[in-house]
């Protein structure tokens, strides 16, 4: 009876917000948050991004659409459009850290995409794994509970999503349900022992929201596993075309240059990024008079209290002074 009850405020309070307001579009990558959101809202329109056509969110997001949108599209990515879009990204997040880059990626095309369609606003899943204890290394703290409590708080304190920066670039108003207030203070007061659980002799992390969602999304989507981004929608592949743009004698010279400005540089990809930085940015310690802390590995200004570094992407980072 309990779990009836919760699923019904989960519910009303991602619905709260929006009080008769139809959602014209999602971000559907056919995971358990925004596949959530679809079967709560029925959004007309539904976005999913992939690289090629062999990406696994295109399969589980048919399902999904097909049952709570009326139009789905999707959006084939090449390397040629991938790449441009990661030159975008990189000028605008002032990053060159790959795992955003890639993660971001998606976001951006699938942003897009909306406001080629003429979409105002677009709604995503973000926030779901950081209130529910979605990601891997979370399950492995579920036997100290008062660690993984301490952990989703430090969490909650210093998470960000790259989808406001992208929507204001772009103007398209993004929509998180997750992250208004509602849901987000009613998600934070829910038991931890509800957030991970176990079902199939495995460890889950949003638990609570599996179960309630089941009968709704279905088995495969409801206890699908944990996918980033870059993932589910298969851009790994574009580190092989990255890798393919230097030899090895030039990824020497170029990333001797690089650490003559005081950045490390850790792969080809890694490399790739850099060098599209530097031609919009200047190097990231270059303004740097010893008062400041900073990523030991490039230099940037460090001005929050994450464990790796926003514009390198080192993990995990130990700033000082340098």
């Amino acid at each position: 009876m309990w779990l009836e009850g919760r699923c019904q405020e989960l519910k009303a309070r991602l619905i709260q917000p929006y009080p008769g307001v139809p959602l014209e579009a999602i971000l559907l990558s056919g995971g358990l948050d925004s596949s959530i959101l679809a079967s709560v809202f029925r959004p007309q329109h539904a976005i999913t991004v992939g690289f090629g056509s062999e990406a696994e969110d295109f399969i589980f997001s048919d399902y999904i659409a097909e049952r709570f949108c009326e139009d789905h599209t999707k959006v084939h990515l090449n390397s040629e459009t991938l790449l441009s879009i990661v030159d975008k990204l990189i000028g605008l997040m002032k990053t060159f850290d790959p795992i955003e880059i890639r993660n971001s990626s998606v976001l951006y095309a699938g942003i897009e995409e909306s406001k080629r369609r003429g979409f105002a606003s677009v709604v995503t899943g973000d926030g779901c794994d950081e209130l529910f204890a979605g990601y891997d290394y979370m399950r492995r703290l579920d036997n100290a509970t008062k660690e993984l409590e301490q952990e989703l708080i430090r969490v909650w304190q210093v998470m960000r999503f790259s989808s406001h920066q992208i929507g204001n670039a772009l103007g398209v108003r993004v929509l998180m349900p997750y992250l208004e207030k509602p849901f987000f203070d009613y998600a934070r007061s829910i038991d931890i022992s509800e957030k991970i659980g176990s079902y199939r002799g495995k460890k889950w992390g949003k638990f609570v929201l599996r179960k309630c969602f089941e009968e709704d999304l279905g088995n495969d989507i409801a206890w699908r596993s944990k996918r980033a981004q870059e993932s589910g929608a298969n851009i790994t592949p574009i580190t092989s075309t990255i890798d393919e743009a230097f030899d090895d004698d030039k990824f020497v010279i170029e990333r001797t240059n690089a650490m003559s400005e005081g950045v490390t540089i850790r792969n080809k990809e890694h490399l790739y990024y850099y060098l599209l930085y530097r031609r919009k940015f200047p190097p990231p310690g270059m303004d740097y008079n010893g008062s400041e802390v900073r990523c030991p590995k490039c230099l940037c200004r460090f001005k929050w209290k994450g464990r790796y570094c926003r514009t390198c992407g080192s993990y995990p980072v130990s700033p000082s002074f340098k």
